[in-house]
């Protein structure tokens, strides 16, 4: 039998695996390879599809490691996205998402709604392929409910705030969708403390997005990842710089 390699994902073949001689069809990602080409003189082994092409977003290139360099007067100078607090030795770092995703949704819903309380008062609405000619106030309650589960969705990814603060002994991040209502993200610091950008599987429209991730001790927390690309840099580097990451240190392991 015959080995062959696939053009698309380099995976071995089978001649037998296709009935035309001159097309074999790779069983793993399905390519029609018209062109066989010959096998490798040395027997490298040919490597795993990734898990982002298995899942078909045909990401060719992931974001690697950053370590983000930026001088401390530029760090003093703020970033117009950011506000800074200053409480002895801790400083807060506040974000807002305004995130543009979550307007249109709350516009497709609002509209959705329009059309749906309109349609009660009229008659015209079906529920269950059913048409409610004469809506009872109970039908206005569960759609009220259904819809409000929307809003607060919508509200969530239009107005969240983030809150990063760094301490001596800590750092957390907490995202807040309404007062009181969020999550928070902890970590314990120790002497050595990394934060750089790196993928952790977040993507929008099949392009991967990095996130912030801090280190030290062995553990990690990551957050921030549909944040603008300078909103992470900066607060990456503001993390360096607070707990003492030279900038020359980082320029040497950004070479690595």
């Amino acid at each position: 039998m015959t080995l062959k390699y696939c053009n698309q994902c380099g995976r071995e073949l089978s001649a037998t695996d296709s009935g035309n001689a001159f097309v074999v069809t790779c069983p793993t990602c399905g390519q029609k390879n018209t062109e066989v080409p010959a096998s490798p003189v040395s027997a490298t082994p040919v490597p795993p599809l990734s898990k982002e092409k298995f899942l078909g977003m045909q990401i060719t290139n992931l974001p690697g490691t950053e370590l983000p360099v930026m001088t401390r007067e530029a760090i003093e100078a703020g970033h117009p996205k950011v506000n800074r607090e200053i409480a002895g030795n801790s400083v807060a770092y506040r974000i807002r998402s305004w995130g543009v995703f979550g307007w249109i949704w709350l516009t497709f819903i609002s509209v959705h709604a329009y059309f749906m309380f309109r349609g009660f008062n009229q008659g015209t609405v079906y529920i269950n392929h059913k048409l409610v000619a004469h809506p009872e106030i109970s039908h206005y309650f569960y759609a009220i409910c259904f819809y409000a589960i929307f809003f607060l969705v919508g509200f969530a990814m239009a107005t969240g705030r983030w809150r990063i603060l760094l301490e001596e002994s800590r750092v957390s991040a907490r995202w807040r969708c309404f007062p009181g209502a969020g999550w928070t993200w902890e970590l314990p610091i120790g002497k050595e403390v990394r934060a750089s950008l790196e993928y952790r599987g977040a993507s929008t429209n099949h392009r991967p997005q990095r996130a912030v991730v801090v280190k030290s001790q062995g553990q990690e927390i990551y957050f921030g990842s549909f944040w603008d690309e300078d909103v992470k840099r900066f607060i990456a580097a503001a993390i360096h710089d607070y707990y003492g990451v030279g900038v020359d240190d980082l320029s040497e392991k950004t070479t690595d």
